[in-house]
């Protein structure tokens, strides 16, 4: 299996260990199918069967099974493995099955590490609890809604008391996203100022997250509609929201969605970007 299945492990404090064939061989692993559906129903009053109210698509637990290659660098392995393993952090793993790879994270719940005998190779087992159910694209795609179009390049013409121009914004004051995940998805805003902005907004389907506030030159927004979160220049900023925004709706639905900016003021000043990760309802 091992030569089909790598799981790359980034620690909550960013020291990394691969399972990749090379030390370790996997045995088994689970958690990278289809998540489960759990389906709400009624009992019908009148006559036969149920009635289907409602579904929550459950998270699974990712379980990795693997064992040392080298019998003889048991204790260094048992040693790497235990302290790397830790309950106290948290996890990012890469899974690649097939050459395709997809990443999720959790907490570890439990590092079964079997040693019965100290000459035979070691049986290793990691059990992490995951909070999303769906599995995200190792890419984060990017889109700059107010984009800039080069302008300068030779021959270069001068206009006499006019000048030239580098560069020019192209305005459109929106973007297309074409999500062809599994499921639908949300993104992470950076609202960047290069000038004055006064209350910035971002607006989908005649839905709209809205800052109350004057941004300057250099002053950042980020608004993560992932963790439902708002910073301003690292600081909470949560209570600079217009009491009308809706963080949910500003969801990537499956296919395309088209999402767009506006301001009172300074929209030819401030850039633009959506960062998201596509989701998929397992490693394929």
């Amino acid at each position: 299996m091992s030569k089909n299945v790598e799981v790359l492990f980034i620690r909550s404090d960013g020291k990394r260990l691969a399972i990749d064939g090379t030390d370790y061989k996997i045995t088994a692993i689970s958690g990278i199918g289809a998540p489960a559906n759990s389906i709400y129903t009624k009992t019908n009053a009148v006559g036969d069967g149920e009635v289907i109210t409602g579904h929550h698509v459950v998270s699974e637990d990712f379980t990795l099974d693997f064992c040392n290659e080298n019998t003889h660098l048991n204790n260094i392995y048992r040693k790497q493995i235990l302290s790397f393993f830790n309950v106290k952090y948290f996890y990012k793993f890469y899974v690649t099955y097939l050459g395709s790879t997809k990443w999720s994270e959790g907490q570890l719940f439990k590092n079964a590490t079997a040693s019965l005998n100290v000459y035979e190779k070691i049986d290793f087992s990691l059990i992490f609890m995951r909070e999303q159910p769906f599995w995200c694209s190792v890419d984060e795609f990017a889109h700059d809604i107010a984009g800039i179009i080069p302008k300068y390049g030779y021959p270069l013409y001068d206009i006499p008391d006019v000048g030239f121009a580098y560069d020019t914004f192209h305005f459109a004051k929106n973007v297309l996203i074409d999500n062809d995940g599994d499921t639908e998805c949300y993104c992470k805003a950076v609202l960047v100022a290069k000038g004055t902005v006064i209350k910035p907004e971002l607006i989908k389907n005649g839905k709209y997250v809205k800052i109350l506030d004057t941004m300057n030159t250099g002053d950042t927004y980020i608004l993560d509609f992932v963790n439902m979160s708002v910073t301003k220049n690292g600081f909470n900023a949560i209570v600079n929201i217009d009491k009308g925004s809706s963080f949910t709706d500003m969801q990537f639905d499956v296919g395309e969605n088209i999402i767009s900016y506006d301001c009172e003021f300074g929209d030819n000043v401030l850039t633009v970007t959506l960062y998201f990760n596509k989701l998929y309802g397992g490693v394929y």
